[in-house]
C-alpha cells in the first residue's frame, strides 16, 4: 500500500489528472478503500475520477463514516449518480443508516418512479 499512496501522492502533486484518473480506474477496489482510508483529504476528488461503476463499486465497501462524510463533500451530481447506481438493497441500508433530513435530500436525486 506504500507505493500505492507515494506513486497517487506524487500525481497529486504534479497535479496530473490523467494519469491519476488511469492510474486509479486500474487499482483493485478494495486498493482504492484503502487508498481512501490512508488519504482521506482526497477521497471525494478520487471518486470523482473513477468511472461511475467504480465509483459505485468502491462507496460499497465503504465504512458508513466513510460513505458518509464523502456524500457531505461530494457535488450533488456525483452523488445523485452514486445514488442512482447503487443496488436497491445498498441503497436502503445506507439510508437506513443516514439522517432524516440526509436522506430527504438525497430522495430528491432519485428519479421518479413510473407506473
Amino acid at each position: 500500500m506504500e507505493e500505492i499512496v507515494e506513486q497517487v501522492e506524487l500525481l497529486l502533486d504534479n497535479n496530473d489528472e490523467q494519469q491519476l484518473i488511469n492510474y486509479l480506474n486500474n487499482l483493485n477496489i478494495s486498493e482504492v478503500e484503502e487508498l481512501i482510508g490512508e488519504l482521506p483529504e482526497h477521497a471525494p476528488h478520487f471518486v470523482q475520477l473513477l468511472s461511475l461503476n467504480r465509483a459505485v463499486n468502491v462507496f460499497r465497501i465503504l465504512d458508513f463514516p466513510v460513505q458518509e462524510r464523502l456524500l457531505k463533500k461530494l457535488p450533488g451530481t456525483k452523488t445523485a449518480e452514486l445514488i442512482n447506481e447503487l443496488p436497491p438493497d445498498d441503497r436502503t441500508s445506507l439510508f437506513s443508516e443516514l439522517h432524516a433530513d440526509t436522506v430527504k435530500a438525497l430522495i430528491l436525486h432519485l428519479p421518479a418512479r413510473r407506473p
